[in-house]
């Protein structure tokens, strides 16, 4: 559900919207079901559109 949620704010708002990159708790998330290349690859891709 946060994937489709980031997903969809990604879509709508912008990679640069504050609420877009919230979303990008996801990682948290991803982190604590044990996907750690995915979480370096969200957390890498949301400092880079700070």
């Amino acid at each position: 559900m946060n994937e489709d949620t980031l997903a969809r704010r990604q879509r709508i708002l912008g990679e640069d919207h504050p609420d877009t990159l919230k979303s990008a708790g996801l990682a948290i998330d991803l982190r604590n079901l044990g996907e750690h290349q995915r979480t370096r690859e969200l957390n890498e891709d949301t400092l880079g559109s700070q």
